[in-house]
């Protein structure tokens, strides 16, 4: 993974360095993230990122009783992220098999479904 360490540089405080001298290198340089136990695409951590910045809040309300109450548009925008990260050879590892909803079900009940979890009409 790249870090960057911000340059002193003489008479300037570091707070107001150009973002230009931070990020000095092709953006190739940055298309990977080393999670510990792989590397992966940016773009994919992202993705992981908005799936489970989601998905386990709804976790952690349905546990206490409650209801999450998400952006009709992030909710919308949320489930193809988790269709192009979720692979079929992740199914029984790190994610559960896919639960079966009704067409009529809302987007976040299909990203729930998706991601193994039983929702109230599956």
């Amino acid at each position: 993974m790249r870090r960057v360490t911000t340059p002193r540089l003489p008479g300037r405080n570091s707070r107001t360095i150009d973002k230009s001298l931070l990020f000095p290198v092709d953006a190739a340089d940055w298309a990977d993230v080393d999670m510990g136990f792989a590397e992966f695409p940016a773009t994919t951590v992202a993705n992981i990122l908005n799936l489970e910045f989601l998905v386990h809040p709804w976790d952690f309300a349905t546990a206490t009783g409650r209801t999450l109450k998400a952006s009709p548009v992030l909710a919308g925008y949320v489930p193809g992220l988790a269709r192009a990260t979720i692979q079929p050879a992740m199914r029984g590892k790190s994610v559960a098999g896919e639960i079966l909803v009704e067409e009529s079900a809302e987007s976040l009940e299909r990203l729930i479904a998706f991601t193994g979890r039983q929702v109230s009409n599956a």
